[in-house]
């Protein structure tokens, strides 16, 4: 891995990451490619914007309106 400029330590990779050691650019690419794929897959399933389902608790809940 090439020597780069860190201001704080802690933003270093652990020595002990096998990535880092010897990063291999083609598998990089074929995960980026893999990623890629199964986001357009699953894009439906995982959707930003679906609004989520807020939980009320039953004792909150109202079964029927009486009439007055």
């Amino acid at each position: 891995m090439s020597q780069l400029m860190v201001s704080d330590p802690i933003h270093l990779p652990c020595p002990d990451m096998a990535g880092c050691v010897n990063p291999s650019h083609e598998r990089t690419l074929n995960s980026l490619a893999m990623v890629a794929k199964l986001r357009e897959r699953f894009a439906n399933e995982f959707a930003k914007n679906r609004k989520k389902r807020v939980y009320i608790p039953a004792r909150f809940r109202v079964s029927s309106f009486e009439e007055a």
